[in-house]
């Protein structure tokens, strides 16, 4: 992620400043509070207001990711909790996919070298998940960043062992991300059921080591019954398929 500026006044209201918001949705709305200069690159700081004006919060956005500079519209979904697809820019030339998400906010507390006088700031804390694509360019995982610097690679659909034939539950990266951060035990929900992280596991790949998500799953009770059912009345119309062809086979004794 790109470098953050060394240190950072607390949030003032908008209204202070006498701007207008550059993106606006319902109770909040997302304004220009200053611009820095990082490395030659001019990046904005964006100031967003949340909630009605007598319980009104703000958060601040740094506008830029690993490279990528984000406009006022794409703060706006990221505080309404969306993620979005975006391109990054590669070290070498050319771009890559990632998706970006709302990890929550944080506060710094800052201390002016000068007049020791002490502050906070709430800043959103956002995340890039990286794409596991195939060489086809199929999207089938995610790679979500750890604390420790490293990564936990998932799959993106998860299929029933127990139902081979059952629909498989689609992780999004909020769904990868909340997992790898949780742990051991922790859940996700989705409108087909519930999955589980039960650990990690490497896998070697070409000399090269993965750490996998070990994930398991479980149907909602109204998909797992009529899974149950479906799959108890094709094991009788196999096996009744299987009692004609014993006796269609049978030979008749003269």
């Amino acid at each position: 992620m790109s470098r953050m500026p060394s240190q950072t006044p607390p949030n003032p209201s908008p209204a202070k400043e006498g701007n207008q918001p550059l993106a606006k949705e319902s109770d909040i709305a997302v304004f220009l509070r200053r611009k820095v200069s990082v490395e030659g690159v001019e990046v904005p700081i964006y100031n967003v207001a949340v909630g009605p004006r007598d319980k009104r919060t703000y958060v601040e956005v740094y506008g830029d990711v690993a490279g990528r500079k984000l406009e006022p519209q794409m703060v706006l979904e990221l505080m309404k909790g969306e993620e979005i697809i975006l391109d990054f820019p590669k070290r070498d030339g050319g771009t890559y996919v990632a998706t970006l998400i709302n990890a929550g906010e944080k506060q710094e507390k800052y201390t002016n070298p000068k007049t020791k006088k002490t502050w906070e700031t709430n800043k959103l804390n956002l995340v890039k998940v990286g794409h596991i694509n195939t060489q086809q360019g199929e999207h089938i995982g995610y790679r979500v960043p750890t604390p420790a610097g490293g990564y936990i690679e998932f799959y993106r659909h998860i299929s029933s062992k127990a139902f081979p034939n059952g629909p498989a539950i689609e992780l999004s990266a909020r769904d990868c991300y909340a997992l790898a951060e949780g742990g051991e035990g922790t859940e996700v929900k989705s409108e087909l059921g519930t999955v589980k992280m039960a650990g990690t596991y490497n896998k070697e790949v070409k000399g090269e080591t993965y750490v996998r998500a070990s994930l398991a799953m479980r149907y909602n009770k109204e998909l797992y019954d009529r899974l149950v059912k479906e799959q108890n009345a094709s094991q009788a119309q196999a096996t009744g398929e299987a009692h004609q062809e014993t006796e269609s086979g049978q030979s008749i004794k003269p």
